[in-house]
């Protein structure tokens, strides 16, 4: 199996089998600043190769049963996929 990121993810939250874990650098957002120059490669590297996933919280409150979160996969160009 060798899935794409959006495919895996959808996967993993579908509650389906998966090739890997995702990977995403904690805090690793699309169009951030940096708070440092040096910081640009790994950057980079990271928006290339990791499962970019944000605004994860829990689609419903647990006390009243209510939707209440969201989630967004970042899609990327075929290309890099």
């Amino acid at each position: 199996m060798n899935l794409t990121s959006r495919e895996r993810i959808m996967r993993i939250i579908q509650g389906k089998p998966v090739d890997r874990p995702a990977v995403k650098l904690w805090g690793l957002q699309p169009g951030q600043k940096l708070l440092h120059p040096n910081y640009k490669q790994v950057y980079d590297l990271a928006i290339e190769t990791t499962d970019l996933f944000c605004g994860v919280s829990s689609p419903f409150d647990f006390i009243t049963g209510a939707s209440t979160g969201f989630y967004e996969i970042i899609k990327r160009p075929k290309s890099e996929e």
